[in-house]
């Protein structure tokens, strides 16, 4: 027992005297005693290391982009039904490697970044559309969603426009030239987008359901509700209001508008959801029914037709209201889903996309 004793107290002394900064407890199962193994403390070199190696398991969660296999090309004119020449919508068209008639189509609509800037025919407006911003359309250029074993358009507008679903008809139209001319599967045919892309996505396929299977909207929303574009301007736009309309709720009429409700009335709602932009208690009560309106009959329209939707969008969104695309899919039911995905912003959303590249695009392809 004293030499126990006296074997301890040594190695007491002996670890006292070390000065180790960091110690891992080991057991010496000869003896049965428990001692001390010292590490070496942690270095800049080996901290940098670290930090290198958590920034690449972060990286590591994006998937390397794959170059797609097919082909792209720009496209200036397609031929409606009645044989006459569109030149209104260009657009970049994927054909996929082997391609074969029965393939899915993708329609991908664009965001306000890369509309048009002047000319909307420009070949160079075309290039910019896939090179200039993060994007759906710069993705699927650059294989950052993976190689798509599908037909995909991609349209572009210009600032004129106001959002895309004035352009409903068009696309449509480009649609059915899609089925005409490579034999696509008119039941397998998608339209996605972000932002005013997401919002547009949602409306056109809201006005054309025969038109499209599934729709997933990206930090998008409602026409008039919670999008990208002032919902209260006489005879522009989705729709066109008049004081009989919802008569407790202003009119923006174009040219007449003051400088307040030009800047401030842009959305119904302020980020949060809970500040009205109207002033008034009965234009609070009109903005909320227009409002319930406008997602019930979008819901129903989805719902009758079995239209699924999938919806994804920022918790920190201020450019949209995130509720309204929760509460669309909870009207439209057990065919719609939304993310709502934390901390996230109307930006950053976008990335996100890359993060799920196959779960788009399996949702795409296969619903």
């Amino acid at each position: 027992m004293k030499r126990f004793l006296i074997a301890m107290l040594c190695l007491m002394l002996v670890l006292g005297m070390t000065g180790c900064n960091r110690n891992e407890v080991v057991i010496d199962k000869d003896v049965g005693i428990t001692t001390f193994e010292a590490q070496e403390p942690a270095t800049e070199e080996t901290t940098s290391e670290t930090k290198e190696a958590d920034t690449q398991d972060a990286e590591a969660s994006t998937p390397e982009p794959e170059e797609m296999q097919g082909t792209f090309t720009k496209q200036l004119q397609f031929t409606d039904k009645a044989g006459k020449t569109v030149d209104t919508l260009p657009y970049w068209l994927y054909t996929p490697a082997n391609a074969e008639e029965g393939m899915p189509l993708i329609v991908v609509l664009h965001s306000a970044l890369v509309k048009a800037k002047n000319d909307l025919g420009s070949e160079a407006n075309l290039d910019n559309m896939v090179k200039d911003a993060d994007d759906l359309p710069k993705f699927i250029y650059n294989g950052e969603l993976g190689d798509i074993p599908a037909y995909i358009v991609m349209p572009q507008t210009d600032g004129a426009s106001r959002g895309w679903a004035k352009r409903a008809s068009e696309l449509a139209e480009l649609v059915g030239y899609c089925e005409r001319e490579y034999g696509i599967d008119k039941e397998n045919v998608s339209i996605a987008g972000y932002s005013l892309g997401g919002t547009g996505a949602i409306e056109v396929a809201a006005v054309y359901p025969e038109v499209f299977s599934r729709v997933l909207s990206v930090a998008g929303g409602l026409d008039g509700v919670s999008n990208n574009t002032r919902p209260y301007v006489q005879g522009v736009g989705r729709f066109k209001l008049d004081d009989s309309d919802y008569s407790a709720l202003r009119v923006l009429k174009s040219g007449s508008s003051t400088e307040y409700e030009k800047e401030k009335m842009k959305y119904l709602y302020a980020a949060s959801g809970d500040i009205c932009l109207a002033l008034s208690t009965d234009e609070k009560a009109a903005a909320r029914t227009f409002e319930n309106e406008r997602i019930n009959t979008v819901a129903d329209v989805l719902k009758d037709n079995e239209i699924s939707l999938w919806t994804i969008v920022g918790s920190k969104d201020v450019e949209v209201e995130p509720s309204v695309s929760e509460r669309l899919c909870d009207a439209v039911g057990e065919t719609a889903k939304n993310d709502n995905v934390e901390d996230y912003s109307h930006a950053m959303i976008i990335d996100h996309c890359r993060d799920i590249r196959d779960e788009i695009t399996d949702y795409l392809l296969n619903g």
